[in-house]
């Protein structure tokens, strides 16, 4: 089977739990898939994925070369994996009718879908599900319904890879909560301003004074992140994407805009404080059923103006409302900054700082 998916890294990471589960509920079944060289790494080590075509659209004679790949593939079906886009990309039609795939299988209800043979309902409208919900649509001509899977993305990392970055978190002279902020978006509409982060921080430093802070960001922002990490007390690291992961795995809370590295924390389930824009569009691109709290902006179009103070209160709220559980110790409400200090540490992938919720809290919101 092949599955298309060419757009964004933490949109080819929200597909992962979906190809996972029809894997799973059929061992039998094998799973290409053709993505960007950029998404490729989120899908390196998956045990449920055969192989990677890295395919970058746009690129002179590249569809002619992997047109041909995909007709000698022996595809039995092929799944869009964009399913979010107003209208069927005329682009993918052309790659899934070049798989001579017997099925082609796709989220119907838009302009062009005659290209598909096996209609998958959507949801009621755009907004009504989360992302991932909408892709786990996508195993029901497989037998499965949306409460016959677990659907969290997942991510696999290699020994060395989380050997790497447990090096980088105890070089941090600070010996409490491993505390992981992202400045990066891959669009500007979605990086918050550097003096709103500085703000946060410098709160997230009262409130726990011996956290290991790490800024990360993307090269061109390297002076940003080196500039809020002095203010903050913290490090600035520039991380290649899957040593970006490999920190995530190993933090104990993920601080980001909507992008990626939101995603990457939904797989590893970090507790995580999300900025986005306006509610009304963006509720659906949350951490999937992650740990956290979710601040809006006021506006679709940016999330400059997103206020520090509700940023902050849902950051305390975070922090007070959950259980700590850390190296054995559990510390609630007003204790939590005055007990998180030092302490021998015992870590896995799942960190050794857990903030648990008895309820789901994957649209919970500050």
């Amino acid at each position: 089977m092949l599955f298309v998916r060419y757009d964004k890294l933490g949109d080819m990471i929200m597909c992962s739990g979906v190809l996972r589960e029809i894997v799973r509920a059929h061992p039998t079944i094998s799973i290409d898939v053709l993505t960007t060289p950029a998404n490729a790494p989120a899908l390196a080590n998956l045990p449920f994925v055969r192989e990677v075509i890295a395919h970058e659209r746009g690129r002179r004679g590249g569809f002619a070369g992997v047109a041909y790949r995909l007709k000698h593939g022996r595809y039995d079906a092929v799944i869009d994996g964009l399913v979010w886009r107003p209208s069927v990309s005329s682009y993918t039609t052309k790659l899934m009718i070049a798989s001579r795939a017997r099925w082609r299988i796709g989220s119907a209800g838009r302009p062009n879908d005659f290209v598909y043979n096996v209609l998958v309902t959507p949801p009621a409208t755009r907004y009504s599900e989360h992302h991932v919900d909408h892709l786990a649509r996508l195993a029901s001509p497989f037998g499965l319904g949306a409460a016959d899977g677990d659907w969290r993305p997942e991510i696999v990392l290699t020994e060395a890879e989380r050997a790497d970055a447990e090096a980088r978190w105890s070089a941090i002279s600070e010996c409490g909560a491993r505390v992981l902020v992202n400045l990066s978006a891959g669009h500007p509409e979605r990086r918050w301003p550097d003096d709103r982060f500085a703000e946060v921080l410098g709160h997230l430093r009262q409130r726990l004074p011996n956290a290991k802070i790490a800024i990360i960001a993307l090269p061109v922002e390297q002076s940003s992140a080196e500039h809020l990490a002095d203010l903050a007390g913290g490090v600035a690291v520039i991380p290649s994407v899957r040593e970006l992961f490999a920190l995530v795995a190993r933090s104990d809370l993920v601080i980001t805009p909507d992008t990626a590295v939101a995603h990457a924390a939904s797989a590893f389930a970090r507790p995580t404080l999300a900025l986005l824009r306006r509610r009304a569009e963006y509720h659906i691109w949350v951490p999937y059923r992650t740990p956290g709290r979710n601040a809006f902006g006021d506006k679709e179009e940016t999330i400059a103006g997103l206020p520090v103070d509700r940023v902050i209160d849902a950051l305390d709220e975070l922090l007070d409302e959950q259980i700590l559980i850390t190296a054995g110790y559990q510390v609630t409400g007003d204790s939590l900054s005055a007990t998180l200090g030092c302490h021998p540490e015992e870590r896995s992938d799942e960190g050794s700082a857990l903030i648990q919720s008895s309820a789901d809290p994957s649209l919970r919101s500050g």
